[in-house]
């Protein structure tokens, strides 16, 4: 009889019939796995159908207008405390800002959370292949293996006479010339410019300064993608396979990027490379010997596309914020003087080990403006998250997991005066760093800080980032005042990888002793 009525079905009839089925099952799913998490604390929704969605994605693209950074993830945080569940249309999801929490999720039991496949997919797209962003369990582990010995705090340090000597340049080429000619600057835009090349000479040999073409295509790549199609690269798994027209300049750029890339491996497999007797110069020298020609260039791309707005955003924060803060500058000033006397040279690793304060800025900004401000998980079996009190939260298989990065840097429970700019919390035994211990039970910042992310999936490249911030901001500071002119706007913009300040025009003129 049901065959019978199937048969009798029109086409148009069977492909109603066929939605109105999976509709109902995907309805059903997300009804009981929100019944799963009704134990949670849950915010009231803007919106019946979105759910959640509109409040968190829709918040993040308006912050460059209303200025409420971090809202609502703050809100959320203080009033319904470490632990919530959020709904994303049939999706489910809890927010985590319980350092304990995090650490199950991004240390402890880590291999259960993995992040999303459309996340991956994503990641995997934009460094052309699976690499270590896009890797879970063996095949990142093996990943991660073969990398570390490159990113060791000895390795970093054959960079630092780079990053010394393309900063001065940039203060000397660029900026001493807008000293003299009063014309304002945009400072994020020299700091990205800056920082690619950096990372171009370091990770591959290239001086993007001297490819326009290249520079170009990389920054199409990098392009914002619309709230949208932000949405959607969120939730479906290959979307950026799609003929879709929003992608066809992203696409060009690809294969642009691409051919560069085969170029350089290219030329460093000729033989002519091969009978060079020079010692490897940069990250791709080291990575050839081990991997395959398609491995290298994602591992190559990974490093470009994860330190390099990174940096730039965390360093435009530094500057932006410093603008305001006179007394911290002039602190930064006497410990850069006295290292400077004692070094000459800011790259020298002891000179930049005592650099303690001027770290501590970076580090404070990095709290407050964190370049990942949320981690995207999926629990892929049931678990149970411990918590600060002591209790543990069932969170049931193919729950969605989202680390509210900037939640937990601000938490009241374990940062005094959270909201306020205090770099000497970085300062190990200061007054502000003794403050916060107290409310952790004298516990370290290990647990409760994680702008490189945490566990075996950190950030491999924290260390180069850090020496490379170093350098720059030691060296900016030392040589120049910058004040923030009229049109300057700092609310946060998101660029579709971090947030940044909307608009960091300056002015520069010499320091003033």
């Amino acid at each position: 009889m049901l065959t019978a009525f199937v048969e009798s079905l029109s086409p148009v009839a069977l492909i109603s019939t066929a939605s109105c089925l999976v509709l109902g099952s995907l309805l059903l799913h997300s009804i009981w796995h929100g019944h799963q998490l009704r134990h949670l604390p849950s915010p009231k929704a803007k919106s019946i159908l979105l759910g959640h969605l509109a409040d968190s994605v829709g918040s993040i693209g308006d912050w460059r207008h209303s200025g409420r950074f971090p809202e609502p993830f703050r809100s959320w945080m203080t009033e319904l405390g470490g632990i919530i569940h959020v709904r994303e249309v049939l999706s489910h999801a809890v927010v985590l800002t319980d350092p304990k929490a995090v650490h199950h999720v991004l240390a402890t039991n880590a291999p259960n959370f993995p992040r999303t496949p459309a996340t991956e997919s994503y990641l995997a797209d934009t460094a052309f292949g699976y690499g270590l962003v896009s890797t879970r369990g063996a095949v990142h582990d093996q990943m991660r293996k073969m990398l570390n010995p490159m990113f060791t705090a000895s390795h970093v340090k054959t960079f630092l006479g780079l990053f010394d000597t393309h900063t001065r340049r940039l203060c000397d080429d660029i900026l001493t010339h807008h000293c003299e000619s009063g014309r304002p600057v945009n400072l994020r835009q020299l700091l990205s410019h800056l920082t690619l090349e950096l990372i171009g000479l370091a990770g591959f040999g290239f001086n993007f300064q001297a490819r326009p073409d290249a520079h170009i295509a990389y920054e199409k790549l990098m392009a914002p993608p619309s709230p949208l199609l932000y949405m959607l690269i969120l939730s479906i798994p290959g979307i950026m396979r799609w003929p879709l027209p929003q992608l066809a300049v992203r696409k060009q750029a690809q294969v642009e990027l691409k051919k560069l890339l085969a170029d350089i491996i290219h030329t460093k497999l000729s033989p002519e490379a091969a009978a060079s007797t020079e010692k490897p110069k940069d990250l791709l020298d080291l990575m050839l010997p081990h991997c395959t020609t398609g491995e290298a260039r994602t591992h190559t791309m990974t490093f470009l596309l994860a330190g390099h707005e990174t940096s730039t955003s965390a360093l435009s924060w530094v500057f932006a914020i410093l603008a305001s803060r006179p007394d911290v500058v002039a602190d930064m000033r006497v410990e850069i003087n006295s290292v400077l006397a004692k070094y000459k040279s800011l790259g020298n690793p002891e000179a930049l080990a005592e650099l303690t304060y001027t770290t501590a800025v970076i580090q404070e900004t990095m709290r407050l403006n964190p370049v990942a401000f949320v981690m995207r998980r999926v629990c892929e079996e049931d678990d149970r998250l411990p918590t600060m009190d002591g209790s543990a939260v069932f969170i049931p298989k193919g729950t969605l997991v989202r680390v509210d990065v900037v939640g937990m840097h601000r938490n009241p429970r374990f940062w005094h005066e959270p909201e306020l700019f205090m770099p000497r919390r970085f300062v190990d035994g200061s007054a502000a760093f003794n403050a916060d211990a107290i409310l952790r039970g004298g516990k370290s910042h290990a647990m409760f800080y994680v702008p490189f992310s945490g566990g075996a999936m950190n950030c491999i490249g924290q260390r180069f980032a850090m020496a490379e911030m170093q350098v720059i901001v030691a060296t900016l500071v030392h040589r120049f005042d910058f004040t923030l002119t009229e049109h300057a706007n700092l609310t946060h913009s998101f660029n579709g990888v971090t947030v940044e300040p909307t608009c960091l025009d300056m002015t520069v003129r010499p320091r003033s002793h």
